[in-house]
């Protein structure tokens, strides 16, 4: 043994050690329990950063941390005072601690390492594995002892305290051992990782995927396709044989039905609100209804009467809604087939279409097409609260085919994706597993068990 592995040694056998009853569970004979303070050699270093305003420093903050990488900033745009930080040290959230937020410094570059003080500093170079630290901090375990004591009066205005954390008991094994659970869980997360970034692109390429499909059945149309923007030029069209397989170029506008508010607008702030609202009646349709597809979601009604004088802003089961707000806007879904009745709100856009001349699926799946979304971003371009107005909806166009041309098409997209969100579903499902099994790395890591 050489004198380095000698002092590790006595230093790791002279640590005090957890009393018995203390203990949370059993591990094995060659580890210790010991409190975190007893393995935390850190002092607090704090700097005042704008006494150095062009002195570039890497601020290891609580924003940055999803980045993985640390801020480089000026001191003289570091409003407040932070703590220095050294390579290899732990960081420990206090702030929000149900955010499992634990982060190993890296590498200094070429400027200092400086720290939020929302982090507890945790660090030992003499008998402490810096990534086993890491992972213990991140276990199951510790994440329960450190969300049970919390100061603050909920979510992220929560805090940890730094004198409880201070005194949770931490299995800890010899130095070589912790080394190799280091290496094995770092092993184990990295396979993880890959595999949750293989779900992610699952997902992404069906999103790519579904907003190609549309264009897939749009192969009989080309720019010689004939612009109506007459609802009975429109049904004329396609009563003719021969135009049996063409398309034309319409609008919104062209083929609403003939009713008088078939397309229409939710109602003014001042005409609809919130002391109009009431626990039963007819339902008002938000738009974060649109948006999740949920119109149970903070449902929220109006009297029949109230209804009445609104009715011109009224739905019923498969009208399209379509959000005119949002980042960008443009989210739209079918008026729920258990709706007989419902009010839209402000930036709600509500369309009825002709049945003679469309089917509203096939209007909701050219509404999520490419071809509607890129109007729609053209339209919404650089304005701040991106909307879009009604009188632009009305007028932007997109290809029609025929009727039954529509329903079959529909028919075959309904199919696609109904497949494609089953997937989806199967890959959540799988990252729901994934997530247990990290856990369950975790837990067993730490009780000597992996």
């Amino acid at each position: 043994m050489t004198n380095s592995e000698k002092y590790i040694t006595e230093n790791f056998y002279a640590l005090p050690v957890v009393p018995l009853e203390e203990q949370p569970f059993e591990i094995p004979e060659s580890w210790k329990w010991v409190y975190l303070k007893d393995i935390n050699s850190s002092k607090k270093r704090s700097i005042n950063p704008t006494r150095d305003q062009e002195q570039i420093f890497e601020l290891y903050s609580i924003p940055s941390f999803p980045t993985s990488k640390p801020e480089k900033t000026r001191g003289k745009d570091i409003k407040s005072n932070k703590q220095m930080i050294s390579k290899n040290e732990i960081l420990l959230s206090k702030i929000n601690p149900r955010i499992n937020r634990v982060w190993l410094v890296g590498e200094e570059n070429e400027y200092p390492l400086i720290a939020s003080t929302e982090w507890i500093v945790i660090s030992n170079e003499n008998f402490v594995e810096p990534k086993y630290l890491l992972y213990l901090l991140q276990s199951p375990y510790f994440r329960k002892l450190i969300t049970k004591d919390v100061s603050g009066v909920g979510g992220s205005l929560t805090r940890a305290k730094p004198k409880l954390v201070e005194n949770y008991p931490i299995a800890l094994p010899p130095l070589k051992t912790q080394i190799s659970i280091a290496r094995k869980i770092e092993v184990l997360v990295e396979k993880i990782y890959q595999a949750k970034k293989l779900m992610e692109e699952a997902k992404s390429s069906f999103e790519l995927r579904r907003a190609a499909i549309f264009d897939e059945f749009m192969e009989n149309v080309n720019s010689s396709s004939i612009e109506i923007l007459d609802d009975e030029s429109i049904e004329y069209f396609f009563e003719q044989k021969e135009n049996a397989k063409k398309w034309i170029i319409t609008n919104f506008e062209s083929i609403a039905a003939k009713d008088k508010y078939s397309i229409a607008i939710g109602p003014f702030g001042s005409d609809l609100k919130v002391t109009d609202y009431s626990t039963e009646g007819v339902p008002l349709i938000f738009v974060k209804n649109i948006r999740s597809s949920n119109y149970l979601l903070n449902r929220k009604y109006v009297s029949e009467k109230k209804a009445e004088k609104l009715n011109k802003h009224s739905v019923t089961s498969g009208d399209i809604l379509v959000t005119k707000m949002g980042d960008p806007p443009g989210d739209v879904d079918l008026c729920p087939s258990n709706v007989t009745k419902a009010i839209i709100t402000a930036d709600c856009i509500k369309l009825k279409v002709n049945p003679a001349l469309a089917d509203n699926n096939f209007i909701k799946y050219v509404i999520e097409s490419p071809i509607v979304k890129k109007q729609i971003l053209k339209m919404s371009k650089g304005v701040a609260q991106q909307k879009i107005s009604l009188s632009i909806f009305k007028k932007m166009t997109f290809s029609l085919p025929s009727l039954s041309k529509q329903k079959t098409i529909v028919e075959k997209l309904d199919k696609i994706i109904e497949n494609e969100n089953t997937c989806i579903e199967n890959i959540k499902y799988f990252e729901g597993k994934i997530e247990v099994l990290q856990k369950s790395i975790l837990s067993k890591a730490f009780k000597g068990q992996l």
